[in-house]
């Protein structure tokens, strides 16, 4: 059995399960077979790198295909679910942030998905809720002050702006 999921595995399993029918308990002490959780974990591995290399090759539909298997099979993987989310954001931005949303229900600290998310709102024009959730971002890193103030100078509320800045230039020590 090459791939948990591959076209021999069903044949496979059927051979073990007859097998283990014909001799109870030789399979268990003889031959360390996968644990399912483990099997399922490897195959959503694998899905996601085939997809990662499909994207690679400019192969969207593929990559697409082979993304939503390893979330299919891993819906608990934060990296499976943002590489899906991106490979939707494209043309299908609201079923990307749903999956934006499950990935940040399951790791709350993405900061770069928060910021993808904080995108794709801003795209399908739910501004109110791209500027709380950006709010948020900034609370936590003070470096997305700087987007913030950039976000009030583009609407002409030069206090707001310029509060946005000095914060930018009071909390951020990064480079």
């Amino acid at each position: 059995l090459r791939w948990p999921n591959g076209e021999e595995a069903a044949k496979v399993r059927k051979a073990i399960v007859a097998l283990d029918r014909a001799l109870p308990g030789v399979l268990a002490s003889e031959i360390p077979l996968p644990k399912p959780a483990e099997t399922v974990r490897q195959g959503a591995q694998w899905h996601y790198h085939l997809s990662v290399v499909y994207q690679g090759r400019s192969l969207r539909s593929e990559a697409l295909s082979h993304a939503e298997v390893a979330v299919d099979l891993q819906s608990n993987w934060p990296l499976a679910l943002n590489h899906l989310a991106g490979l939707l954001s494209e043309d299908t931005p609201r079923k990307a942030l749903v999956r934006l949303e499950e990935s940040l229900a399951l790791a709350p600290t993405q900061t770069r998905v928060r910021v993808q998310k904080i995108d794709l709102l801003f795209r399908l024009k739910q501004d109110a809720a791209a500027e709380q959730a950006l709010r948020d971002l900034a609370a936590d890193a003070p470096e997305y002050h700087f987007r913030l103030a950039v976000l009030e100078e583009a609407r002409a509320q030069r206090d707001s702006a310029q509060k946005a800045l000095e914060s930018y230039f009071t909390l951020y020590t990064g480079e």
